[in-house]
């Protein structure tokens, strides 16, 4: 079984980033990587937040989509080398926040629905409905 890398090692590294692939959605380990793919018809961008571990209040690294690069048709993809299953991630998108019920917040730290795990040990759900960054108000209140 594969295990997360310690956190002191990924504290330390920048894992390298490839464009990646569409499908399946969802974090999708294999032996060189882990694929990351995300689908959102009206996103503009997209970062992938990786967290050292379930108590991290800080990423360790943050890898910005490039929609020339990680982005095929409304999938945002990144293949990211090197990376082990086990570790914790989270997105920032950004987008439109119009009268057509479209409220995309870059500021707001979201789950994937795709996980296969989630961890409630620092996020508040109460957090996310306000237009604050919930990952400022996190290490705030803790």
């Amino acid at each position: 079984m594969v295990t997360a890398l310690p956190s002191e090692f990924m504290e330390n590294v920048q894992f390298p980033v490839e464009a990646g692939s569409p499908h399946p959605l969802g974090a999708t380990p294999s032996r060189s990587g882990v694929n990351f793919s995300l689908a959102s018809a009206n996103a503009t961008g997209v970062d992938l937040l990786l967290f050292s571990a379930h108590d991290s209040l800080e990423p360790f690294q943050t890898i910005r989509f490039d929609p020339y690069v990680n982005k095929t048709f409304h999938f945002w993809h990144a293949f990211v080398r090197g990376l082990r299953p086990g570790v914790r991630y989270a997105y920032r998108v950004d987008g439109p926040f119009d009268s057509a019920g479209q409220k995309f917040n870059r500021n707001e730290v979201l789950i994937d629905p795709y996980a296969r795990g989630n961890s409630a040990f620092l996020w508040d759900r109460a957090s996310s409905c306000t237009p604050e960054d919930n990952l400022t108000w996190i290490i705030r209140e803790k």
